[in-house]
């Protein structure tokens, strides 16, 4: 039976239906296009690295996940963040090639598998992954240290200090950066050097030549998560902006600001799938269609 005058639905009520389903689409797409994983490029909260990761698609940062596209890129930098595992011999062997033939391969870790990849590749530096703490140090935390620019470093040029987060100590290769002689390794916790921790200078970041290349080991995966940027202190940008220059090429194998994990990895999968996407629309705008002609024969 046809509506009375009057009572039928205001013409515009469609148009209001549509743009509340069209507002709640779209916050599902963004609540669905995060996760909350630890360092992840797609976690938009303290402890993710989504500002900077932007800041570095700005850059024309290029992500790699085919160690294929490594091959050729003699001048590069190959940035890793936060491995959480060893690389297989297949990729150790890429790695190391690409050092040796000229890139520069920028390892950022402090507790993950940088070891694992620095044995890899070939590197003699390694990780002292115990607690770094310093009495000179930024927000009134032992494990806060501040990193001083090593003289005659060509990498620590006209740095003052760079804040660090809970790092770890490099072992090895060219220091550019160490704590002040105010630090030590707290292996209690306790936050205050004892006896059986001597005060000391710490090599917070370093560098190494290999063949026609280099590694770069910075000892602080957290300098890229979204809590350290835009610090009021410190070199942190000017360091990181000389360490991985215009089109970095980003590691997506081995380090966790690839992390996907939760239904952003969906929404990823279905952005990387257009056509699939233009499909389903299609044929669901002709199941409405068919639907409503349906409907107006009866």
């Amino acid at each position: 039976m046809p509506d009375r005058e009057g009572t039928g639905p205001a013409p515009w009520t469609g148009w209001v239906v549509g743009l509340v389903v069209l507002a709640a689409a779209v916050a599902l797409f963004v609540h669905f296009s995060a996760t909350d994983a630890e360092f992840s490029r797609y976690n938009p909260s303290w402890n993710g690295s989504s500002a900077y990761y932007a800041a570095l698609d700005e850059r024309g940062a290029v992500p790699v996940g085919d160690l294929a596209a490594l091959q050729g890129r003699a001048n590069a930098t190959l940035l890793v963040v936060a491995p959480v595992r060893a690389p297989t011999a297949g990729e150790a062997a890429a790695y190391a090639a690409f050092v040796r033939s000229g890139g520069t391969l920028v390892l950022a870790d402090d507790f993950g598998a940088g070891n694992a990849v620095l044995e890899a590749v070939g590197s003699g530096m390694r990780l002292d992954q115990r607690n770094l703490s310093s009495m000179e140090r930024a927000f009134e935390l032992p494990a806060a240290p501040l990193g001083y620019p090593v003289g005659g470093a060509p990498l620590a040029a006209n740095l003052s200090t760079v804040v660090f987060d809970h790092p770890a100590a490099v072992l090895g290769g060219a220091p550019f950066l160490e704590s002040s002689r105010l630090s030590w390794m707290d292996d209690d916790g306790n936050g205050r050097p004892d006896e059986n921790e001597p005060l000391g200078r710490f090599a917070l970041a370093a560098s190494e030549e290999m063949g026609a290349g280099r590694i770069v080991v910075v000892a602080d995966a957290s300098l890229v998560i979204n809590a350290m940027q835009g610090l009021r202190v410190g070199d942190n940008a000017l360091l990181l902006a000389r360490l991985v220059p215009d089109g970095v090429l980003v590691d997506e194998r081995l380090g966790r600001t690839a992390d996907a994990s939760g239904p952003v990895g969906t929404v990823l999968w279905l952005q990387e799938r257009p056509v699939l996407i233009v499909t389903a629309t299609a044929f669901a705008l002709v199941a409405l269609a068919w639907r409503r002609d349906r409907r107006k024969e009866t």
